[in-house]
């Protein structure tokens, strides 16, 4: 058995942190959206957690890559993939205005397989 080189145990420590920090911002996503119910609709919350991302969204883009990075290849397939991601979060807000927000997380978590399983068991192609 190989030992791992400490420039990987590196990066996979750092894998690590970031995924509990990023696991840590959605739970307090969710309970912020929670707490929004009571006075605004989904689509409100939506929309605004969307304005706000915006800015940082492009951001990030430029950095890697420019505006090319923006620029997407299968359109059609993105639009999909976007309408999708407005349903099922429009349906989660609305599901934590009628549950509580650990009922809603845990019926989130339980699901079967989505689009993402899909594409990490296929190849990947740019």
């Amino acid at each position: 058995m190989q030992k791992a080189s400490s420039e990987s145990q590196t990066y996979s420590a750092a894998g690590i942190v970031m995924m509990c920090a990023g696991v840590a911002c959605l739970s307090v996503n969710d309970a912020i959206a929670k707490n929004l119910t009571t006075g605004y609709s989904p689509l409100q919350i939506l929309f605004l957690r969307n304005v706000i991302a915006l800015p940082f969204t492009f951001l990030i883009a430029l950095k890697m890559g420019g505006t090319g990075a923006l620029r997407s290849y299968r359109p059609i397939a993105h639009l999909l993939r976007g309408t999708l991601w407005i349903g099922a979060t429009i349906l989660f807000f609305t599901s934590i205005m009628h549950l509580g927000l650990a009922e809603a997380t845990a019926l989130e978590l339980v699901h079967g397989p989505n689009f993402n399983d899909f594409h990490l068991c296929g190849r990947y192609r740019k």
